[in-house]
C-alpha cells in the first residue's frame, strides 16, 4: 500500500474514528421478525410506486424546473436472507416460503 493510501486512511480515521457515533446516528434493530413475515407476504404482490422527475437545468447548471413524476406498478421480488438472519428472528424457512434464504459459506 502506498505512502499516500496510509496517510489518507489515518486521516479518515482522525475524523471519523472517535470513542462514540454521533448522538443523531442510532442503530437500527436489523431484520425483525415482522420485517421478515411483512417481506414474505409482499413477496410476488404488486405496488404503485411514484417515479420523481427529474432537475432540468439551465447552461450554467441551476436548476430551473423539474420533469412530471409518473407512477408505476411494479411487482415485489423476494429478499435474500441467511439463514442466521431467519433464526435469530425465532422463525424457520417454513415460516417464509416466499424467502430466499441462502446458507453462509466462510471462504477457504
Amino acid at each position: 500500500m502506498s505512502d499516500d493510501m496510509e496517510d489518507m486512511r489515518a486521516f479518515v480515521r482522525h475524523l471519523f474514528g472517535g470513542p462514540h457515533p454521533p448522538r443523531d446516528i442510532v442503530p437500527g434493530e436489523g431484520l425483525t421478525r415482522d420485517a421478515l413475515l411483512e417481506q414474505n407476504a409482499a413477496a410476488g404482490t404488486t405496488r404503485t410506486v411514484f417515479i420523481p422527475g427529474t432537475v432540468m437545468e439551465d447552461v450554467d447548471g441551476a436548476p430551473i424546473g423539474i420533469t412530471e413524476g409518473r407512477y408505476e406498478t411494479v411487482i415485489v421480488g423476494a429478499s435474500v436472507v441467511t439463514e442466521a438472519q431467519v433464526t435469530a428472528a425465532g422463525l424457520t424457512s417454513d415460516d417464509l416460503p416466499n424467502l430466499h434464504i441462502t446458507e453462509r459459506k466462510d471462504k477457504p
